[in-house]
């Protein structure tokens, strides 16, 4: 059926072209009676204005019409429609045209019949009317001539459009709209060539000279604003890095250089699929296919890049679009340019048109010419982006590092007060990661790193933010609520705990982690309080409760609880905390030693408060030195202190006591002004057996400070 449509289009082209030339030929006599010379100069301007396209918005035309007007009221019919068919006919060998000979026939036929028209209708309604342009007739006849040769060149050419299936009724539109822009300019220089020709015909065809200048110069002016406007593009974005908002100009400049009702950008994905990256404009986006096109599906997109040359589908009609992957299957011609620079491919632009043939010669050359800068951009933000991941990733384990994590948690924040969907902060922490690297060398534990942290990145979802925090913790910024965030952070440590990593022989396992959590906006409403929070339930709630646990950040898990402000000793809630999750592993033993500075009201009354704090400073310096890391010492009260230890006998918790004694008793308090200031402490110590529960124990925690109490008095009076 295709075949026999392009025959009768042949056939009708070949018929057109023929018959215009034989009706020509008849007006050869009146051509003769010409002067030669005049004729031949005619016949070489017609073909160099012919031979000088003009664009003028989606269609490409020429000036002929300036010529050709002029020619028929200063010369008459014969010299107009011989002029027509010569240039037409010649034309494409100065241009260096490829053009079936039945194409240039049909040109010079259909022109033939055209410019026919237009001089039976100006001498048929005004027959008689001089060249006068101050006479109002000769504007009518030249109208009159006009719509003539209009109508019936474009009804020549689409009856042609027709046969070959390629009509469309915007044709029309666009088509007229270019011949109007074209009479517009061609008008004058017409009169000026009439109005010179009422008193010097031989030299009147002089100043069409103009015409074919003006051709060049419309045609340069073009060009040369079309390379402007790509390079104050290309320039505009020379310093952006984001390839979205690249793309998202490059389409829009793609689509106004070759006039294109539609463009897309289409990049390669991680698994080299083409996707489309940007489409303009944004409301075209629903006659676009959004799906990845593989290379193994081929089509016109692949083949621009695996050929890396631009790719015209002039006529969509003739194809299956959807077969032909185009990315859409509702305009009818397609032209891909392919982004490639010197390092390598990075997808395509592409150009969309409602129309057939609806890209101009230019408008294609337009559009490879704005690919290349386009494709220089595309891999400069690639480039960049490749050093910025660099940037922010941790070299020991591959996850992000803390600079990218506090920048991410800033903007899912800032995202979660906008759009009031709650985020997670999980602070996580490897236990006793120490011993890996005593044991097995730094090596082994940085292998250790790494491979946790590749199953925190494996089950903490797609969505969510893994990073090394610093040392052996990890920061994760989880897109749910606490309950659920607590839930995933439990998975993980439960996956941790029964991981086993393989390292130069060893398996590496018996790994536990601890884990704090707090939620935007729940808990916290700004970036920094999030992290600090999620850090306390980790730290207080995790790390102390025994290790290889989840705490979901409470108040009574904030960090200034358990650590007492002035002396740093932990604090009376801290030693509550603790004694309860100590309960709650089945301890009921208790050992205690009370501290309490002798008559320090005097070191107050005497030096003032700030001396005061700086030596209960220092007392607390000297008890912190003197314990072991199972002993735990906090600040009870005012001068008050109290060590808690667990599994201790009397004559174990007497050896204790005295040897903290020892150490405040041999430490020198100076005071600023070098003042030797006598401290003496006393203490009690008790161990308490078959405790029923935290408020029983801190009963006889206060039962025995008061006891201390008592004895330090009568030891005065």
């Amino acid at each position: 059926m295709e075949l026999n449509r392009m025959n009768r289009a042949t056939l009708y082209e070949w018929s057109v072209g023929i018959s215009g030339i034989l009706i020509a030929a008849l007006y050869i006599p009146d051509l003769l009676h010409h002067s030669v010379l005049l004729t031949v100069f005619l016949f070489v301007l017609a073909v160099v204005v012919e031979a000088s396209p003009v664009p003028l918005g989606k269609v490409t035309t020429s000036l002929w019409l300036a010529l050709t007007l002029g020619a028929a009221l200063a010369y008459g019919s014969s010299e107009a429609i011989w002029l027509m068919i010569v240039s037409q006919l010649l034309f494409p060998a100065v241009r260096r045209m490829s053009m079936k000979w039945s194409v240039r026939v049909f040109n010079a036929g259909q022109y033939a019949w055209s410019v026919i028209a237009m001089t039976f209708t100006m001498h048929g309604f005004f027959p008689g009317v001089l060249l006068d342009l101050t006479n109002w007739p000769i504007y009518a006849k030249i109208l009159v001539g006009l719509v003539s040769l209009v109508v019936v060149n474009h009804g020549l050419i689409h009856v042609l459009q027709m046969l070959r299936g390629r009509f469309d009724f915007q044709d029309i539109l666009v088509l007229l709209a270019g011949e109007g822009l074209s009479a517009m300019i061609c008008l004058p220089f017409a009169l000026w060539m009439i109005s010179v020709a009422s008193t010097h015909p031989v030299e009147a065809p002089i100043v069409m000279l103009p015409v074919a200048i003006l051709g060049q110069i419309i045609g340069i002016y073009r060009r040369n604003r079309t390379v402007q406007q790509i390079h104050a593009g290309a320039i505009e974005l020379a310093a952006e890095f984001d390839i979205d908002r690249i793309c998202e100009r490059a389409v829009e400049m793609a689509a106004r250089v070759t006039y294109a009702d539609a463009s897309a950008i289409f990049l390669f994905n991680e698994t080299r699929e083409l996707l489309p990256a940007a489409i303009y404009p944004l409301r075209e986006s629903s006659n676009f296919l959004l799906t990845a096109i593989p290379e193994t599906q081929g089509g016109l997109l692949w083949k621009s890049i695996s050929e890396r040359r631009k790719v015209y589908l002039r006529d969509g009609r003739k194809h299956d679009l959807n077969d032909l992957k185009v990315g859409s299957t509702h305009y009818r011609s397609v032209v891909a340019f392919p982004l490639q620079s010197r390092r390598q491919q990075h997808g395509v632009v592409v150009c969309y048109s409602e129309r057939p043939y609806g890209f101009p010669t230019q408008s294609v050359h337009d559009g490879s010419t704005l690919a290349a800068p386009i494709a220089v951009l595309v891999e400069n933000a690639k480039l960049y982006q490749e050093l910025q991941e660099q940037s922010w990733r941790d070299a020991a384990t591959g996850l992000y590092n803390h600079r990218f994590f506090y920048e991410a948690l800033s903007h899912r924040v800032n995202q979660c007060k906008e759009t009031e969907r709650a985020i997670s902060v999980a602070v996580i922490d490897v236990d006793y990661f120490k011993k890996f690297n005593d044991t097995y060398g730094h090596v082994a534990g940085d292998q250790v790193l790494r491979s946790v942290g590749q199953l925190m990145v494996d089950l903490a979802g797609p969505d969510a933010v893994v990073a090394r925090y610093g040392g052996e913790e990890f920061g994760l910024i989880l897109p749910m609520g606490p309950e659920e965030a607590v839930e995933r952070i439990e998975q993980i440590r439960i996956a941790v705990s029964r991981h086993v990593v393989e390292h130069d022989g060893y398996q590496l396992q018996g790994i536990t982690i601890s884990s704090g959590v707090a939620s935007c906006p729940l808990h916290a409403t700004n970036d920094r309080d999030l992290l600090l929070k999620a850090d306390s339930a980790m730290y207080w709630g995790a790390k102390h409760r025994g290790r290889n646990h989840t705490a979901l950040y409470a108040p009574d898990l904030n960090a200034q609880l358990f650590i007492d402000e002035l002396t740093g000793l932990y604090t009376y809630h801290f030693l509550t905390v603790r004694s309860r999750e100590q309960f709650s592993q089945g301890i009921h033993r208790f050992a205690v030693i009370c501290f309490d500075v002798v008559n320090f009201t005097r070191v107050n009354t005497t030096f003032g408060f700030e001396t005061g704090d700086r030596m209960l400073r220092e007392i607390a310096t000297v008890l912190r030195e003197a314990l072991r890391h199972t002993e735990v010492a906090c600040r009870y009260g005012g001068d008050e202190f109290l060590v808690l230890l667990t599994d201790v006998n009397e004559s174990e918790l007497e050896l204790i006591a005295h040897r903290m004694d020892e150490a405040v008793h041999s430490h020198g308090f100076v005071t600023a002004a070098n003042v030797a200031i006598p401290l003496r402490v006393r203490h009690l110590s008790a161990v308490f057996r078959d405790v029923e529960d935290v408020t029983t124990l801190f009963d006889r925690i206060g039962s025995l400070f008061a006891k201390l109490h008592q004895a330090i008095e009568e030891s005065l009076a």
